[in-house]
C-alpha cells in the first residue's frame, strides 16, 4: 500500500510539474491575445529592396497548414506571390532558410520582384 501511494504521488507531480521558484508566471491570454493568434494583419504598405528575411513553407506553419510561400516578417507570416521560382521552392528546406526579397506589398502580401534564396 505504501508503494502504491508513492506511485500515486510520483504519478501527480509528473503531471502537474514542479514549478521553478524562481520563475515567475505568464499573464493568462486570451486566444485574441496570444502572439500565435491570427489577429489583425499587419498593415503592409511600399515597397521592399534586397531586404533579407527569414522564408519558409506555409506546410511547417500550423496556423496556414498547406504549401505556400512566406516570408517571416516581425513574427508574422506575409505570403510571397509572384515569385518565379516555380512551385514550392522552400518546401521541404526546413526552417532556417532566409532570402533576398524585393517587391511591393498587395493586399497583405508581397508581390515579388526579385526573390534570390541564400544558402
Amino acid at each position: 500500500m505504501k508503494h502504491l501511494f508513492l506511485l500515486v504521488c510520483a504519478l501527480a507531480l509528473l503531471a502537474t510539474g514542479c514549478p521553478d521558484p524562481g520563475m515567475k508566471a505568464l499573464p493568462k491570454t486570451t486566444p485574441a491575445q496570444s502572439p500565435t493568434a491570427s489577429a489583425a494583419p499587419l498593415a503592409l504598405t511600399g515597397e521592399i529592396s534586397d531586404e533579407t528575411h527569414p522564408v519558409i513553407c506555409g506546410c511547417l506553419v500550423k496556423e496556414i497548414g498547406h504549401c505556400g510561400e512566406y516570408m517571416v516578417l516581425d513574427g508574422r507570416h506575409v505570403e510571397i506571390t509572384d515569385h518565379g521560382l516555380g512551385d514550392m521552392p522552400f518546401c521541404g528546406k526546413g526552417s532556417e532558410l532566409k532570402a533576398k526579397l524585393s517587391g511591393t506589398y498587395v493586399e497583405g502580401k508581397l508581390k515579388a520582384t526579385k526573390l534570390e534564396v541564400l544558402k
